[in-house]
């Protein structure tokens, strides 16, 4: 394998200063201990993972091309959310936010094989593309950490299934939020970025905010949803609350038609996606003067090989006595009507001279004159003619 193979050589190397072996990894756990023995690497360096003030830069970095560019406190807000990310996790990031975004935007290139031509500009990211992106994403620290927790063992399942049950429903009574915070993580946290509704009521991502909208839609806002669970509550609470209490009335129930074509053909044309122009195939790449001259030298010496190997391998035919009675053309005068029969005579002495005038530009042009030569021969000398005088 390629880490044998490493430290073989690694071993095998004298410490004359000429030759220096640099390993990098995020991934320290993974890496084969035989690598780290002493003796093998002499100096390991830590480089720890980059701060708030570092994963911004790297978002900068990033993002610098962006048209139009992120807005600094977005910025600020994304690389505090990004604890734990390497330069690699925010690069992925920032390519898998840009991907969902285009996405959004142009779904037929999903279901579509030709290349369709797009605008660009209007592939505007938000904050909700970067809110499923570190969704999607898994930093490389959290890869590398192992979950303690795993599934009983088919062994001593039967044997504490029914504690563990116990325990679970112990733990729902004690801790019933807990259902409520994995049901819904983000319902209170007032964020750009943890916030995964509709962006029409967050402020701007960008520098320039967009024109379009009212400035009430363009202001950022924190609903506060309280919830009071009468389980853990104190009884002065409960009374509060339960003076407010009445009995609902059962609704009178009503048959209809919900589903009506009208209203079925209205979904569909909301969800018809945009048909858009296929794009134009991109214009061949001009030659330099250099590239050019490249081309033909390099095409020059390909036909002067082709023209050494089609040159031997006539002669060796030539020279093969079974092959001999093709060598040279047809005596006209010995078989006066040959060349009506056949039209375009061929011989292996002709093969020679076209090769040497630089006729043949492939090795299929060498090909068809000699099946010329053998369907020529079958022509004038048919199968069933036993008496027939073999001739080219």
């Amino acid at each position: 394998s390629i880490v044998s193979t490493l430290l073989a050589l690694m071993d095998g190397l004298d410490n004359r200063g000429e030759i220096v072996v640099i390993g990098a990894t995020n991934r320290l756990d993974s890496i084969d201990p035989a690598l780290r023995r002493p003796g093998r690497f002499d100096r390991e360096f830590l480089f720890n993972l980059p701060d708030q003030k570092a994963r911004k830069h790297i978002l900068q970095i990033h993002t610098r091309d962006w048209n139009p560019k992120l807005s600094d406190p977005f910025l600020g807000e994304l690389a505090e959310k990004c604890v734990g990310y390497c330069g690699a996790d925010i690069k992925a990031l920032c390519t898998e936010a840009a991907l969902i975004a285009l996405r959004r935007r142009y779904p037929q290139i999903y279901v579509s094989s030709q290349k369709l031509q797009l605008d660009v500009s209007s592939v505007v990211l938000s904050a909700q593309d970067f809110y499923h992106a570190m969704q999607n994403i898994v930093p490389a620290s959290q890869r590398a950490v192992t979950s303690s927790g795993h599934a009983l063992s088919p062994v001593i399942r039967p044997l504490l299934e029914r504690t563990f049950a116990d325990l679970l429903e112990v733990l729902h009574k004690v801790f019933p939020h807990a259902e409520f915070s994995q049901n819904d993580k983000s319902e209170d946290v007032p964020s750009l970025i943890l916030d995964d509704s509709e962006d029409e009521n967050a402020s701007s991502i960008f520098e320039t905010s967009c024109p379009s909208g009212s400035p009430k839609k363009q202001s950022s806002a924190a609903i506060h949803k309280p919830y009071l669970h009468f389980t853990t509550v104190f009884v002065p609470r409960k009374s509060v609350f339960r003076g407010g209490l009445e009995e609902l009335q059962l609704l009178v129930t009503e048959n209809g038609e919900l589903w009506d074509q009208g209203f079925i053909d209205g979904c569909a044309a909301l969800r018809a996606m945009e048909v858009l122009p296929l794009a134009l195939p991109s214009p061949a790449r001009e030659l330099s003067e250099a590239e050019k001259q490249r081309m033909e030298d390099q095409e020059e010496n390909t036909l002067r090989e082709l023209r050494l190997f089609l040159r031997d391998v006539t002669k060796r035919l030539a020279t093969d006595k079974r092959f001999n009675i093709f060598s040279k053309p047809v005596d006209i005068e010995e078989v006066s009507d040959y060349l009506e029969v056949i039209k375009e005579p061929m011989d292996l002495s002709t093969v020679i001279t076209k090769i040497d005038k630089h006729n043949y530009l492939t090795a299929k042009d060498f090909l068809t004159d000699i099946d010329l030569i053998c369907s020529n021969a079958l022509e004038y000398n048919p199968d069933k003619d036993p008496g027939g005088l073999l001739n080219v």
